[in-house]
């Protein structure tokens, strides 16, 4: 079994709102927030990064 840590930041279960388990890793919504941000601090000319196709909007609004 493996020990319920973040798998990026080291923190402990009781120290995040939520530990996201995987087959092999854990990630924490801290984490997982700072990877959300980091990828919408990115647009179509950053170097490196591949342009994504437009998905359509599929709210009800």
């Amino acid at each position: 079994m493996m020990d319920e840590v973040c798998s990026f930041c080291k923190k402990e279960k009781k120290q995040v709102k939520k530990l996201f388990q995987a087959e092999d890793a854990f990630i924490c919504d801290q984490c997982v927030k700072k990877f959300r941000d980091t990828l919408a601090s990115f647009d179509e000319s950053t170097p490196g990064i591949p342009k994504q196709p437009k998905l359509p909007d599929v709210s009800n609004n």
